[in-house]
C-alpha cells in the first residue's frame, strides 16, 4: 500500500486529501476543504474564543452533507469551558443564515455542499447520491435551501 498526501490551497481554502493505492484500486479519502476567508470576517472575529473554537468543531464535525448533530457536552469537555447553545447561533447567524436548526434536532451548515462539492448535486455520482439521500432523511430540501 503507497499513501500519498495531496494539498492543494488558494486564497479562500485549503483541502488536504489523501490517495491510497491498493492492488490495482485508488481510493481517495477528503479531508474537508477550510474556508480560510473566515479570519477576516467580521462575524467570526466578533465570536468570543470559545464560539470561534465552537464554529470550527462543528465544521470539522458535520458529515459529508453539512450536518451536525450537536454534541454540547462534548465540546465543553474538550475545551474545558462552557459555551451558551442560544448566544453562538445568535451571533453566527447574524447577518447571514450559517446554521439551520432541523426538526430532528440536528444543525445544517447552509452553503456547506456548495463550498465542498459546487452548485449541482449529480445523483449518478455515488458522493452526491449518499449526500443526497443524507439531505432526503434529514427532510431537508436542497433545491429551496440553496437559493
Amino acid at each position: 500500500m503507497i499513501a500519498t498526501l495531496c494539498n492543494t490551497s488558494e486564497q479562500n481554502l485549503s483541502a488536504h486529501f489523501f490517495i491510497l493505492t491498493l492492488t490495482k484500486k485508488i481510493i481517495i479519502i477528503w479531508k474537508w476543504q477550510k474556508d480560510l476567508t473566515k479570519w477576516n470576517e467580521d462575524w467570526y472575529l466578533e465570536l468570543s474564543i470559545e464560539n470561534k473554537l465552537f464554529w470550527i468543531y462543528i465544521c470539522d464535525n458535520s458529515n459529508h452533507a453539512g450536518i451536525f448533530k450537536p454534541n454540547k457536552k462534548m465540546f465543553e469537555l474538550l475545551i474545558g469551558s462552557k459555551i451558551d447553545i442560544n448566544k453562538f447561533l445568535e451571533q453566527v447567524n447574524q447577518g447571514k443564515n450559517r446554521i439551520i436548526i432541523l426538526g430532528n434536532g440536528r444543525w445544517y451548515l447552509n452553503k456547506f455542499i456548495e463550498f465542498q462539492y459546487g452548485q449541482n448535486l449529480n445523483p449518478k455520482n455515488r458522493v452526491h447520491k449518499s449526500i443526497l439521500k443524507l439531505l432526503n432523511d434529514n427532510d431537508i430540501n436542497y433545491e429551496y435551501i440553496n437559493k
